[in-house]
């Protein structure tokens, strides 16, 4: 039967599912994964091949943590250090002997609540925290440093004032302290110069390293965090306005993309980069920007040398000055059979910015929103949806903290999803 909806009863929906979720989410807290609580399951505590559970991380889930590798020199001391810094962060407290390279290596996997039955998770963000130094005459000093391999993914990072350097290899990303500066006393997450994030999409397991380079002669006590949320950092000191907007959506193994900049002025090139989800970026597409032209503001581009897979995409800005910007990342699964109607946003822990993907019969306009637990609006966006999987970015999005709704409100229809904004 066909429902005809008039805008009031559309919004007495609205306001019904607003209730539902504070009924049903009343309880939620941040960030999406919380580690506490480990109990030993199986080997010697604090040595190789020892398993840990950690329960409940998120609804329905538990993480298994298993030691898998020790370097000579360094000693786990503690699986999840609780005294100091973020409680729901999986801090390893350890200790390094003088003159080592030290290091252990953790596999995390999310498993099924009770069980060993590993779980995908759809997105994942994990950031390093506090990866410092311990203020010793160079090079005579320790240098921390964490290895986030997610099987591929992004990474983010402070570009203006870091003490890290970050590179990849491979599949994984390795945060290291270059100044052996101590920041602070405790772990604080507005230390934004000696943190980094790692994010990818349908991530069951990863694999987490800490150590410290230790060049002095003295043992150090360390412990590492890190903490399940994406944080946003300093911009690259490009001479170019922020992305307006980058969008895409698929129609079966096509995938169309649009973006659009307030000017163009300071930009060089934009490049289009695509990754499988346990995969390294490579161009798709190559666009020059000469700065003169008002088109160039608006660019559009199809990639249809999509076969079945999961895949992220995402635009490297590269400035006239030669710095490197990149855009959120947009994921896209191709080859499905059932591309039903449903609303994901990721990552359901927001700061400013997040992507909605919806699958649309056909093309057709729709209102997305963001409301509070009171039923009231807080942010609205026109968008024109098209046939096949659409992904639509938001990165103007400023509201004070809490539990919000965002709702895709289409045909008559309406779609929500409940994320939390820190």
């Amino acid at each position: 039967m066909k429902a005809i909806f008039t805008r009031r009863v559309s919004d007495l929906i609205l306001s019904f599912l607003v209730c539902l979720f504070i009924a049903s989410n009343a309880s939620a807290q941040a960030p999406i994964y919380k580690f506490e609580s480990p109990t030993l399951i199986s080997g010697t505590d604090k040595a190789v091949n020892a398993v840990y559970r950690f329960p409940n991380v998120t609804t329905g889930f538990d993480a298994l943590v298993q030691i898998t590798n020790m370097s000579a020199g360094i000693a786990l001391r503690n699986i999840d250090r609780t005294a100091d810094g973020y409680g729901e962060a999986f801090q390893p407290e350890y200790r390094v002997n003088g003159s080592t390279n030290g290091y252990i290596d953790f596999l995390i996997t999310f498993v099924l609540t009770g069980t060993s039955t590993a779980a995908n998770q759809p997105f994942v963000d994990a950031s390093g925290l506090d990866i410092d130094g311990n203020d010793g005459a160079a090079p005579n000093f320790l240098a921390e440093y964490n290895v986030i391999d997610m099987g591929g993914g992004n990474y983010s990072f402070n570009t203006t004032s870091s003490h890290l350097s970050i590179t990849q290899t491979g599949t994984a990303f390795t945060g290291a302290n270059i100044t052996g500066v101590l920041w602070g006393a405790l772990v604080d997450t507005s230390a934004k110069e000696v943190m980094f994030t790692v994010s990818n999409v349908n991530v069951t397991s990863f694999t987490y390293r800490v150590g410290s380079s230790n060049n002095s002669t003295n043992t150090g006590n360390r412990y590492a965090s890190l903490y399940f949320k994406k944080f946003y950092y300093a911009p690259y000191p490009l001479a170019i306005p922020s992305l307006i907007n980058f969008e895409g959506n698929r129609n079966g193994n096509n995938i169309a993309f649009k973006w659009d900049f307030s000017t163009t002025e300071g930009l060089d090139r934009c490049v289009l980069e695509r990754a499988v989800a346990s995969g390294t970026y490579s161009a798709v597409a190559d666009f020059i920007y000469t700065g003169e032209n008002a088109f160039e503001k608006h660019t559009t581009y199809t990639d249809n040398s999509v076969s079945k897979g999961n895949y992220n995409y995402r635009l490297k800005m590269i400035g006239k000055n030669g710095e490197i910007k990149y855009s959120s990342v947009l994921a896209f699964k191709t080859g499905s059979e059932n591309d039903s109607q449903e609303l994901n946003v990721y990552p359901s822990v927001i700061s400013s910015s997040f992507t909605a993907r919806f699958n649309a019969d056909r093309s057709e306009p729709a209102q997305l929103q963001i409301v509070d637990y009171s039923g009231r609006s807080v942010y609205s966006k026109s968008v024109t949806l098209v046939q096949g999987q659409n992904n639509i970015s938001v990165n103007d999005f400023t509201a004070a903290r809490g539990n919000f709704v965002i709702v895709v409100k289409k045909g008559g229809k309406i779609y929500s999803q409940k994320v939390i904004v820190q």
